[in-house]
């Protein structure tokens, strides 16, 4: 009986040990296994180094996480970002899911640009998407009258 107690409370030990470690490895990544927050999601032909657990801002306040990433075929191939917002906020129907630079690393989020609608979003519906030029991009973009002007030289 004694080995029964032993053995019981080893596994017992063990199960929990894994659960522990499960929701821990999850926290770690930004992602809440047991949140009850709203879904939405959005399509994006390149998301430029957004990954799950990144943040979602609205007026750079964190709301919630990208949940997941993942391929969706329509007439092209594009990727559907689906997106979890834990505050309690009404979302409006027109807006925007825009992918931004975090800091000058290249750190990637999602930022909620709220609309002006009167209708609120469900949970699991679809919001318009954008992505914010990058650093390089607005540089080159800078710099290309120049470099043209030069070469004319």
């Amino acid at each position: 009986m004694k080995n029964i107690s032993v053995s019981f409370k080893v596994g017992l030990a063990s199960l929990l040990s894994i659960f522990l470690l499960y929701f821990g490895i999850n926290y770690l990544k930004g992602l809440n296994i047991l949140s009850t927050g709203k879904s939405y999601y959005a399509y994006y032909n390149n998301i430029g180094g957004l990954t799950e657990g990144s943040f979602v801002t609205i007026n750079g306040f964190q709301v919630g996480t990208v949940e997941s990433i993942e391929f969706f075929y329509l007439e092209e191939v594009r990727l559907r970002v689906n997106i979890n917002v834990e505050k309690d906020i009404d979302i409006p129907e027109n807006t925007i899911a825009k992918i931004v630079s975090e800091d000058i690393m290249g750190t990637k989020a999602m930022a909620l640009v709220l609309g002006d609608s009167d209708e609120v979003a469900n949970s699991g519906s679809e919001l318009k998407s954008d992505i914010e030029v990058s650093l390089q991009e607005e540089v080159n973009a800078q710099i290309l009258p120049l470099k043209n002007k030069s070469e004319k030289l």
